[in-house]
């Protein structure tokens, strides 16, 4: 079943829908949270906040972006969760660091390049603006369409596209700039 149909089976009373929409994107909307906050235990709270505020929403929502909706929801609750942190800690520190290519696999020198690969992406989308890359991370890592991420955003379509092809361009740039040098 499709986001749409399980969100129109919530709707007539179907708590299975409910927990099987929740199942679906948990772990993805849990990764989210975690990489923007760096921090694992208060993710899980943020998450489950997520998701009660967006069950909470259910009623109102309209078929089309659920995806997009949810990533909007989420992104909503760590920009709170930060002006909370500044507030008690004097301090802004949102840490964007992204473990993109997990070490992993019987190689021990295949898992060794792929975390060295890892760093120097992390690396590379550190050095790009913020808009630019949460783009990216949300187009590559996370898989949104260009819509659900403009959608997320609360940006037109344009600006997605816009971001996007400079961030590519500028990652471009930096890699053929590392292997001159």
């Amino acid at each position: 079943m499709t986001d749409d149909e399980l969100i129109a089976d919530v709707g007539r009373g179907n708590r299975d829908s409910l927990d099987q929409l929740i199942e679906r994107h948990y772990r993805d909307v849990y990764r989210f949270v975690c990489h923007r906050t760096m921090d694992p235990d208060e993710a899980r709270d943020i998450t489950q906040d997520v998701f009660v505020e967006v069950v909470g929403l259910l009623p109102r929502y309209r078929e089309g972006n659920f995806k997009g909706c949810l990533y909007t929801v989420a992104r909503h609750a760590c920009l709170d969760f930060f002006r909370k942190r500044k507030r008690t800690t004097g301090r802004w520190d949102p840490v964007d660091a992204l473990e993109l290519l997990p070490a992993g696999g019987p190689d021990p020198e295949e898992s060794l390049e792929r975390k060295r690969e890892g760093e120097e992406a992390v690396r590379l989308l550190a050095g790009l603006p913020a808009r630019q890359r949460e783009v990216l991370v949300l187009r590559f890592y996370y898989q949104l369409e260009l819509k659900e991420i403009g959608g997320a955003l609360g940006i037109p379509l344009s600006k997605v596209k816009s971001r996007l092809y400079s961030g590519l361009d500028r990652l471009k740039k930096e890699l053929i700039r590392n292997e001159e040098g």
